[in-house]
């Protein structure tokens, strides 16, 4: 647990929760605990949406799910490295979806203080059923050995 608050009483951690929920156009507040230590970010149960988990100073952590952002196609995709970054961190991938919408991203599992997300890309194709351009490159400055592959396709 963090105790800085303890050595250095105008210094702290904890910060409250700052969930809003859009209805009917207007934020709502949708308070998850009383203290927020950090979110990682990830398509936990592989339907094409992205779901965040939660985890709070001396609670238990929790997902929220979500459920209401996998209803058109989308496309998954899982970087890897042939030599020196097998993982593929810092690929950037451009995915062109069949009506010409770009979309551009770049592998990065950090988000914040104690947490890593997901480091597959989920890339929306709207009413497109597929994409017509994939493409992968690596970091600027370091070998291209980065290549991609597609999970799933809805």
């Amino acid at each position: 647990m963090d105790t800085i608050e303890q050595t250095h009483p105008n210094m702290k951690y904890l910060e409250p929760p700052l969930l809003l929920k859009n209805d009917s156009g207007h934020f709502v507040s949708v308070l998850a605990g009383e203290v927020f230590q950090t979110v990682a970010f990830g398509d936990i149960d592989n339907d094409g949406d992205v779901d965040i988990v939660v985890s709070n100073v001396g609670q238990r952590a929790y997902l929220l799910r979500n459920d209401g952002g996998n209803r058109r196609s989308w496309l998954g995709i899982q970087t890897t490295g042939r030599k020196s970054n097998r993982e593929g961190i810092g690929c950037r991938v451009r995915v062109v979806s069949a009506s010409g919408l770009a979309q551009y991203f770049t592998v990065n599992t950090a988000v914040g203080y104690l947490s890593a997300s997901d480091k597959r890309l989920i890339a929306g194709l709207g009413g497109d059923s597929s994409a017509k351009l994939v493409e992968s490159g690596g970091r600027p400055g370091l070998s291209r050995d980065s290549r991609t592959s597609r999970l799933a396709r809805r």
